[in-house]
């Protein structure tokens, strides 16, 4: 064995190295030493750091070739776009005030929206021209990043994704308060959404009550779902749009976009009231078959707030509803014989508590989420038809 065997090894294993034979046959072997072990483990320590230094320093050289390259990446983006120093500049300061990295804020949305939030926050001095300038540099910086639309059926993150022209359903919160009534977006910028609305006298008679500024809002986006937010109206018509006989509303921006279409269903706000009782346990497996839903009294009252196909909202006060709870409910606002039909719905989520639910339908025939449906199309082309007549 070598010298270096017989360092490392021989004291672990407690292999005998044979140093001389005599006639008789007897070996004289190596007494193990504690010096041999003291060397061992610190030979395997050193050699432990060793590779540690080595795996650490690769690392370091991948992640600094990472970062080298997310540079150039971004430069060369930032070159192709044909950004001026002013721009460039304006971007810096995004960046800053996001506290995230520049290669996140110049590809993600929400972290482009973030900093530009930030970036007003930080200079509330700002007003008149210098605002209004700031606003249009911010709007021409988010086009060139390609960060104002996204392709037609890709999920929206935000509402400053929206387009000119959309349609918004609203209503004042909270949710049973106020008409639903169509408006129309004009146009959008960082500083919120301008939203026109026919008949100013009457759309603020029934829109927003003099103690209410906050807007729950749903849109539906072709070839993609329907969307709800809650904003708050920042400001009020100018007098030019009062005069010609329309209102615009600039909400805000809302931190959150919901998107709430995921079944095929239009999801509208509505206001009808229902009755509704929640299930007895000793119905058991037989609340779906129709002797078990036509025994059970609907004594409580609540009011639907939004519909679809494949759900509703309901606000009750009072009602002791938790996840997982099934009701049995009536929709008499549908067509015959629907109108009649007692149907079953299952708590989904809790909106306030003992006061706000959202419940989907079980077992719905095929007949039935069809006239659910229609109505709920009916009411949308009711609202777009009311909308055109005041025009």
């Amino acid at each position: 064995m070598s010298p270096i065997g017989n360092l490392f090894f021989s004291p672990i294993l407690g292999i005998a190295e044979l140093k001389s034979h005599d006639p008789g046959g007897g070996v004289h072997l190596i007494e193990p030493s504690s010096a041999l072990f003291k060397r061992f483990f610190l030979g395997c320590l050193l050699l432990l750091v060793a590779l540690l230094l080595v795996a650490a320093s690769r690392r370091l050289r991948r992640g600094q070739y990472r970062v080298a390259q997310d540079k150039r990446r971004i430069d060369d983006f930032l070159a192709s776009r044909n950004f001026t120093e002013s721009e460039l500049a304006l971007l810096e300061d995004i960046v800053r005030s996001s506290g995230e990295s520049r290669d996140r804020v110049t590809r993600l949305v929400l972290s482009f929206d973030r900093g530009v939030d930030q970036y007003l926050e930080e200079r509330p001095e700002m007003s008149g021209e210098d605002r209004l300038h700031r606003l249009r540099r911010l709007k021409s910086l988010r086009a060139k990043l390609s960060l104002d639309r996204v392709a037609p059926c890709v999920p929206l993150l935000s509402t400053r994704e929206l387009v000119p022209g959309q349609e918004l359903l609203c209503r004042a919160l909270p949710s049973d308060r106020g008409e639903v009534l169509l408006g129309t977006l004009r146009d959008l910028d960082d500083s919120g959404l301008f939203v026109e609305f026919p008949e100013v006298a009457e759309s603020r008679g029934k829109l927003v009550d003099p103690t209410a500024k906050k807007l729950e809002v749903y849109f539906l986006r072709r070839s993609d779902g329907g969307y709800r937010f809650c904003t708050r109206i920042l400001s009020e018509a100018t007098p030019s749009a009062a005069e010609a006989g329309q209102v615009i509303w600039l909400l805000a921006h809302p931190r959150k976009l919901s998107r709430e279409q995921r079944r095929n269903f239009f999801r509208i706000p509505v206001h009808e009231n229902l009755r509704f009782a929640f299930i007895p346990h000793s119905l058991g497996g037989s609340v779906y078959h129709a002797p078990g839903l036509n025994s059970i009294t609907l004594e409580r009252e609540g009011r639907i707030v939004d519909l679809s196909g494949g759900g509703c909202r309901v606000v009750a006060e009072g009602a002791p509803v938790r996840p997982e709870d099934a009701i049995v409910l009536r929709l008499p606002f549908l067509e015959e014989p629907f109108n009649l039909d007692v149907l079953v719905a299952r708590c989904a989520k809790i909106y306030r508590t003992n006061a706000e639910f959202g419940f989907n339908f079980e077992n719905l025939s095929d007949q039935v989420q069809s006239a659910i449906v229609r109505h709920v199309e009916t009411v949308h082309r009711r609202l777009r038809a009311r909308v055109v007549e005041r025009v």
